[in-house]
C-alpha cells in the first residue's frame, strides 16, 4: 500500500469503527461476522495465498513455519517461570498472551498494508502455524482451568479440522499435485476480495476490543510487552541468520508477524468457556495500543 496515511486509515479507521459500533450493540451482527471468519474468510486467505504457489515456493515459505514455531516457543519458556508465583488462571493468561501474537485480526491486515499481497503466502504460513499452536495450547490450558481431564483426542480433532486448518492443507495438496490455482483469479482475489477481508477482521477486532479496569492484571503487561515487542523478534532475526533465510519475501513479513500484540483468539476462548476475560483484554488493549507506532514506523 502506497503512503503512511493511506496505511493508517486502512488499519485504523475499521478498529475505530468497530469500537464505536460497540456502543450501539448489534451483537447479532457481530456474532455473524464471527462465524463468516471463521467459516469463510481465514480459510479462504489461507487457501487462496497458498493453492497459488509452486513446490519450490513452498520449499522456499517453509522457513516462515519454522520462524513461528521458534518464536512461540522462545517466548513461552522465558515467561514460564514468571508464572509459578501467580493463580492457575492468571499463569494461563501470562503464558498464552505472550507466547500467540495476533497474527490473523492484526497481523495479516499490516503485512498487505506495509509489504503488499506478494508477502502474503508467507505471511499465511506463519499465521496458521501460530494459530495451529495457539488454539491446541490455548484449549488445553483453559480446560485444565474447569475441568482437570481434557480430552486430547477431542482437542487434536478440534485443531485439525478448524477450517483455515483443513483448506490450507487442501491448497498444499493441490500444489504437490501440481494443480495451483490460476493465477488471474489469485490476483483478482488479492485486488478485489482480500482488502475487504481485511477490513472485517479489523472491524470485528475492533469490537471486541475494550478494556478492562483491573490493577491486578495491569501487572502482566510489562512481561508481555517485552516478550511480544523485544524477545520475539530477537528471536526471528537470530533464527534467520542462524539458517541461512535470507529471502525478504519470508523475513519480512515473519519480523512484522514476530511483533504483533497478543492473540486476540485468546480473548474469544476465554469468554467462549466461560472464563474471566479481563487478564485478556486489558492486555490486548494496552499492547495492540502501543504496537501501532512500532510496526507502522519500521
Amino acid at each position: 500500500m502506497g503512503s503512511l496515511a493511506e496505511q493508517l486509515a486502512f488499519l485504523f479507521s475499521p478498529i475505530l469503527v468497530g469500537v464505536l459500533v460497540r456502543r450501539l450493540g448489534l451483537r447479532s451482527l457481530f456474532w455473524f461476522l464471527g462465524v463468516l471468519t471463521t467459516w469463510v474468510i481465514l480459510p479462504l486467505l489461507a487457501f487462496v495465498y497458498v493453492g497459488g504457489l509452486t513446490p519450490r515456493d513452498i520449499v522456499t515459505f517453509s522457513g516462515a513455519m519454522v520462524l513461528a514455531v521458534v518464536g512461540v516457543a522462545a517466548c513461552f519458556f522465558a515467561v514460564l517461570p514468571l508464572t509459578f508465583s501467580l493463580s492457575k488462571e492468571e499463569g494461563a493468561a501470562m503464558v498464552l498472551n505472550s507466547s500467540f501474537m495476533n497474527v490473523a485480526h492484526l497481523g495479516l491486515p499490516v503485512v498487505y498494508a506495509k509489504l503488499g499481497f506478494e508477502y502474503m503466502a508467507p505471511a499465511v504460513l506463519y499465521s496458521v502455524t501460530v494459530a495451529v499452536l495457539n488454539l491446541f495450547l490455548g484449549t488445553l490450558l483453559m480446560h485444565l482451568l474447569i475441568s482437570r481431564t481434557p480430552s486430547l483426542r477431542h482437542i487434536f480433532a478440534q485443531t485439525f479440522t478448524f477450517p483455515a486448518v483443513a483448506l490450507l492443507l487442501l491448497a498444499l495438496l493441490l500444489v504437490y499435485l501440481h494443480a495451483p490455482l490460476p493465477q488471474d483469479f489469485r490476483g483478482f482475489f488479492s485486488k478485489w476480495i482480500s482488502p475487504c477481508f481485511l477490513l472485517i477482521l479489523l472491524l470485528q477486532m475492533g469490537y471486541h476490543l475494550r478494556i478492562e479496569a483491573s490493577r491486578k492484571y495491569a501487572k502482566h503487561v510489562p512481561a508481555v510487552g517485552l516478550a511480544r515487542f523485544v524477545l520475539c523478534p530477537l528471536v526471528t532475526v537470530a533464527t534467520c541468520h542462524l539458517l541461512g533465510l535470507k529471502s525478504e519475501l519470508l523475513t519480512r513479513p515473519a519480523l512484522y508477524l514476530s511483533m504483533m500484540p497478543p492473540a486476540f483468539f485468546n480473548l474469544i476462548l476465554a469468554q467462549s468457556l466461560g472464563l474471566d476475560p479481563r487478564p485478556y483484554s486489558l492486555v490486548l488493549f494496552s499492547l495492540t495500543l502501543l504496537s501501532f507506532p512500532l510496526f507502522l514506523l519500521l
